[in-house]
């Protein structure tokens, strides 16, 4: 990678961001006031770097739970709003694990 590739996507990871909403599909006997707790600070994400460094921790955090078999978080763009700031949607698709029999 070039120093000028480098540069732009530092630029890039540098743009301005707001998360606009965070959606969470797959729950069904893991109550939402468990997990929420976890995505609160993607909310807090100010730009793209920070919010790829949080989906990460976050997707660790739900791991470690072990009460999902899979995480899945994607993050969708919504234009830019009148301040000219890039607008994310964050989807998280959770498949609960299996209930264990001991």
């Amino acid at each position: 990678m070039s120093e000028d590739d480098k540069a732009a996507l530092l630029k890039i990871l540098k743009h301005h961001i707001r998360v606009k909403s965070v959606q969470i599909d797959g729950l069904r006997r893991v109550k939402e006031e468990i997990v929420v707790p976890h995505l609160k600070p993607l909310l807090k994400a100010n730009n793209l770097f920070t919010l790829l460094s949080l989906v990460g921790t976050t997707h660790d955090n739900l791991e470690i739970l072990d009460a999902f078999d899979n995480v899945d978080i994607k993050i969708d763009h919504l234009g830019k709003n009148s301040d000219y700031v890039n607008e994310v949607a964050l989807k998280v698709a959770v498949s609960e694990a299996s209930r264990k029999l001991f």
